[in-house]
């Protein structure tokens, strides 16, 4: 079997949920070829996959190196250091990728991701925007680029981002109650209520859903509803210290 070949079939496997059957191949590739950046990258993924963090990164580091290696792997390097909490190495990837590839929407997005989670707010607005121009149809670019206007206060246009993802994609749980969130902040509380609820619907465990519920809720006059909606909550969150905020903050308020 040749390379090519065999690079095909390890990432057959790989996609068929056949992680062991793809790393035996990477790793007769590397036997031959120590520096083969296809079979490094995938490695690297096997091995995030199975929680060994630092292992990933340093394999997808040595994968990088190559001069032939595609925008595409300086990008999962990128997101597996952000989820890693290495922001300064997966922000240098990040930019690496969209210097080797800038017409490729997912590294714009990762960008833009990993520098909100900096808090480089106005650089992530940018490369989220440049995402949402080369796929205006991918519903996460647009939620993600809903996160970063609203930390920059601008509301509406959160709203307006916000609204395009759940039209794109209705079953997106997170951006409903991302868009609840903004409009109670807006004031909308009969608007953020549906759209909270939408999300819980979607996804019944999604705390920031039942946050957003019951600040509109109590926004309307409805704190024993308001209480209901944390209290359902901590069923299944019983720890999350944003509930058990919320539930003291509506006891104190009503007495």
């Amino acid at each position: 079997m040749d390379l090519a070949a065999m690079l095909d079939s390890a990432y057959a496997n790989w996609n068929a949920g056949h992680a062991k059957g793809a790393e035996q191949l990477c790793r007769r590739i590397l036997r031959t070829n120590p520096d083969q950046p296809d079979a490094l990258n995938l490695l690297g993924l096997i091995a995030y996959s199975r929680g060994e963090g630092g292992r990933a990164v340093s394999l997808m580091e040595h994968a990088c190196r190559a001069p032939e290696a595609p925008a595409a792997f300086h990008t999962n390097l990128a997101e597996i250091c952000r989820r890693l909490g290495r922001l300064p190495v997966a922000e240098a990837a990040a930019r690496r990728a969209v210097t080797l590839d800038a017409l490729l929407p997912e590294a714009w997005n990762n960008l833009g991701v990993i520098l909100y989670a900096a808090g480089k707010h106005e650089d992530s607005r940018d490369a989220l925007q440049r995402a949402v121009e080369l796929s205006p149809q991918t519903a996460p670019a647009r939620n993600n680029l809903g996160n970063t206007l609203r930390e920059l206060r601008a509301l509406a246009d959160a709203v307006e981002q916000y609204r395009l993802a759940v039209t794109l994609n209705p079953e997106f749980a997170e951006a409903h109650s991302n868009l609840a969130a903004v409009l109670e902040e807006l004031g909308q509380h009969e608007d953020a209520l549906l759209a909270a609820e939408r999300a819980i619907e979607i996804s019944p465990r999604l705390v920031e859903a039942y946050l957003a519920a019951a600040a509109a809720e109590d926004a309307l006059g409805r704190s024993t509803d308001a209480a209901a909606r944390i209290r359902s909550a901590c069923t299944f969150a019983p720890n999350d210290l944003r509930l058990l905020a919320a539930l003291s903050a509506l006891q104190e308020a009503g007495g």
